[in-house]
């Protein structure tokens, strides 16, 4: 039995020295704040695209010269943005399809 009783303490002593690190994984709550608290309308202006929270994204839009008959959005993946929608936005626009790409 005395030898297990340095393992047991050994093994104690790991998890009382693992509990800050695990301390580190709990929830960190916030209150929202003040924008979150009033949510507006997202709009669709010169300016760009205004979220919810009156964040404003950058959007480049390429639209036909009549009446479009469809409309896109175009979403980018990670580590892009929506320059590279450039090409098929105007090919696309050519045809009568309205494009729309927002910088996420």
């Amino acid at each position: 039995m005395a030898a297990g009783r340095p393992r047991g303490r050994v093994v104690g002593l790991a998890l009382l020295l693992s509990l800050p690190a695990l301390a580190g994984c709990a929830p960190r709550l916030q209150e929202p704040g003040p924008l979150a608290m009033v949510p507006a309308a997202p709009s669709l202006d010169a300016d760009g695209f205004t979220t919810a929270d009156g964040l404003v994204l950058p959007v480049r839009r390429w639209l036909p010269a009549g009446r479009p008959h469809a409309a896109m959005v175009a979403l980018h993946g990670f580590n892009d943005y929506s320059k590279a929608f450039e090409a098929p936005g105007r090919w696309l626009a050519d045809r009568g399809i309205a494009v729309y790409a927002y910088d996420q």
